[in-house]
């Protein structure tokens, strides 16, 4: 039987001596067989005169045992796994034992990978800023780690057994926080926002898969943004206080020009002088030109005070006020993430093409996507815009009347990445392409 056996085996008398070995034996040993027979075995495989410690054969006449006994020992630099069985001959007395072992190096060393990425994946879990945990499909806890969990007053596994609803028992955001993870059952992403020990976290959820990519249950990681949602608060307090001192201001502002005006009125009705004429009129005009510019920051005074959303271009383009110039719009279902005051952008666009286009009939207004490349173009066919003026049209205050539109469209766009340019030719009619990187643009139906 242990010729026929792969691993290396040995049959022993009571005294540790070899009556029979297999070929596998002599080969872990570079030894012939028959210079085996005879030999003690701690002699041969310890480099030994007495038996070694771990000896299972020792141990097994020791304890007077008729069970295996086995043992883990290092022979040759390998880690074999030694079996050794007692043999009783016709009256129950032990009269040899016989010994397999088993090569478990590889086995060991893998073991000891595994052990070690075990090991640092339960450190890095430990000190992720954030708090980790699993359900199964009864939204039960199977696990919690992270260091965030400390911030709330846990222990990593503390968690574990409680359902996601027990967990949220009377707080406003049970609803919310079972129904986040029913949809991770369901296979989605889900996020809520909760609040725990008078701190603030947004929670992301996603669906807990098997190799099968069978959904087993949830998984969930929360992120603390108590911080976070206070810069927010305190931004929005001096946004609302900036907001009131700006409208306090131009309301001020329009009182003392109405009150300019009113003068002025008075002055033409009684002035005779061409000459003082002229001054009135510059001062009029003056007066108006700062009362367009009060009126044109009002309407920009919430740009990035609201968070940016999907809007639909050719809705806002629909919305345009263009008289007989005619706009072709080619963007049916497109959609561009930016900042509520998108629409100013198409305003000043059409603004700028009948201001200072002279002549302009007709407004085309196209999309063309090349790779990851999207550009939405705004054309007309009036005069175009001079080439020594291209590289400063969106500086501020370049430019006639306010000197502001262009600069506050690249202003607008600027907030999700948006770039644009002016590359029309002149004499030809202006030309504006407005450069949408990925993730910013998408189109009714389908994926940005």
């Amino acid at each position: 039987m242990i010729t026929a056996l792969p691993h290396p085996s040995t049959i022993l008398d009571l005294h540790h001596r070899i009556l029979a070995v297999n070929r596998a034996t002599a080969d872990l040993l570079h030894i012939p067989e028959k210079d085996i027979i005879g030999k003690k075995c701690y002699e041969l495989f310890h480099d030994s005169h007495t038996p070694v410690p771990e000896c299972p054969m020792e141990a097994g006449v020791a304890e007077g045992t008729t069970h295996p006994k086995k043992r883990e020992i290092l022979i040759g630099g390998r880690i074999f796994l030694v079996v050794c069985t007692p043999v009783r001959d016709a009256t129950g007395s032990v009269t040899r034992f016989v010994h397999i072992a088993t090569d478990i190096t590889r086995q060991k060393q893998e073991e000891t990978v595994a052990t070690e990425i075990t090991r640092r994946y339960r450190f890095l879990l430990e000190q992720l800023p954030c708090s980790i945990w699993s359900t199964d499909r009864d939204l039960r806890y199977t696990s919690s780690a992270g260091s965030g969990l400390k911030e709330v007053g846990l222990e990593p596994g503390q968690i574990v057994g409680l359902t996601i609803g027990e967990f949220y028992e009377g707080q406003p955001e049970r609803e919310a926080a079972v129904s986040a993870h029913q949809r991770a059952l369901q296979g989605e992403k889900a996020t809520f926002e909760s609040q725990y020990h008078g701190r603030s976290f947004v929670s992301y959820i996603e669906p807990l898969h098997n190799e099968k990519n069978e959904v087993l249950g949830t998984l969930g990681i929360a992120h603390d943004i108590t911080e976070q949602k206070r810069s927010q608060y305190l931004l929005e307090q001096v946004n609302r206080k900036l907001s009131l001192l700006n409208s306090i201001s131009q309301h001020d502002a329009r009182n003392k020009i109405t009150a300019i005006l009113t003068y002025l009125i008075l002055l033409e009705e009684n002035l005779h002088d061409p000459a003082l004429k002229g001054y009135v009129d510059k001062i009029r005009s003056i007066v108006d030109d700062l009362n367009e510019q009060i009126e044109f920051t009002r309407s920009y005074q919430n740009l990035g005070r609201t968070a940016p959303q999907w809007q639909d271009v050719t809705s806002l383009i629909g919305r345009l006020h263009a008289g007989p110039v005619r706009i072709d719009a080619g963007t049916e279902g497109l959609k561009i993430f930016a900042d509520p005051m998108l629409g100013k952008v198409f305003e000043n666009l059409l603004d700028n093409s009948i201001r200072h286009g002279k002549h302009v009939t007709k407004i085309s207004v196209s999309a063309e996507e090349t790779g990851s490349r999207f550009v939405l173009t705004w054309e007309d066919d009036g005069t175009g815009i001079p080439a020594e003026f291209k590289d400063r049209i969106f500086e501020r205050g370049f430019g006639e009347n306010t000197g502001l539109g262009l600069f506050l469209i690249r202003e607008i766009l600027s907030i999700t990445g948006i770039t644009v340019r002016e590359n029309g030719i002149p004499g030809k009619g202006a030309r504006f392409e407005i450069l949408v990187p990925q993730g910013a643009y998408g189109f009714a139906g389908k994926s940005a």
